[in-house]
């Protein structure tokens, strides 16, 4: 459905701030996503669909996208690569913390057009135009009320190929992000836990039993005994 103009003029730094609070306000937030990549901002089908999961407790995030996890912690990023089978541990000094909604500013470029539209009596859209970078224009559907996302399209400035065959037309794709459940309940809290990928402490770092035969690369650049 097309975005209709809305009636009344909405601060878009408001729904930004909005957006921030929902993750900041929930103590605990368990997304289920869906990914559709499209060819370009016209295209009807898919050229690929995966599930992915977000999920959310105090300062501790994770994330899940194919065979890629990432886990961040008050003190440690941890990403996981189950078709490799690698596992990497940073402190925050190595890769800083990142989040979903919190730093929905931080990557917004200052010069950006920002707008927000109508879509229905239950959900707006807050529309990012950006002048230079990797996405043109970003589209965050959300609920009027609590804030909370509904959608995100990203349309991509830059041409690039979908497939690994050089013959490939060079695309400017379109990556759709739905969220396609959401629950407030501690579902798969283990998810968020160092000890159920890793144990030890500082530059000592051992690997769980589950994940016996993977690689653990150590990224630490400052040692700390934060879990």
């Amino acid at each position: 459905r097309s975005l209709e103009s809305s009636s009344e003029r909405v601060d878009s730094k408001a729904v930004i701030e909005g957006l921030r609070n929902f993750y900041k306000s929930k103590p605990y937030i368990y997304h289920e996503l869906s990914y559709r990549l499209y060819q370009d901002m016209t295209a009807t089908t898919p050229s690929s669909i995966e599930s992915g999961l977000y999920i959310k407790k105090g300062e501790s995030q994770y994330s899940l996208l194919s065979s890629l996890e990432s886990l961040t912690t008050k003190a440690y990023t941890l990403s996981v690569d189950n078709e490799d089978k690698i596992i990497m541990i940073s402190n925050h000094v190595a890769i800083p913390p990142s989040g979903p909604m919190v730093s929905l500013d931080h990557w917004i470029d200052p010069k950006s057009t920002l707008s927000v539209k109508s879509i229905s009596d239950r959900w707006n859209a807050l529309l990012i135009v950006m002048p230079e970078g990797e996405v043109e224009e970003a589209i965050i559907t959300y609920d009027l009320k609590t804030f909370q996302p509904v959608k995100i399209v990203l349309n991509y400035r830059r041409s690039i190929q979908l497939t690994s065959d050089e013959n490939s037309p060079n695309v400017q794709p379109r990556l759709e992000i739905e969220y396609v459940k959401t629950s407030f309940e501690e579902q798969e809290a283990e998810r968020l836990v160092m000890s159920t990928y890793v144990y030890g402490s500082g530059d000592h770092w051992r690997l769980t039993s589950r994940y016996n035969g993977y690689e653990l690369i150590t990224n630490i650049h400052e040692l700390t005994d934060q879990d």
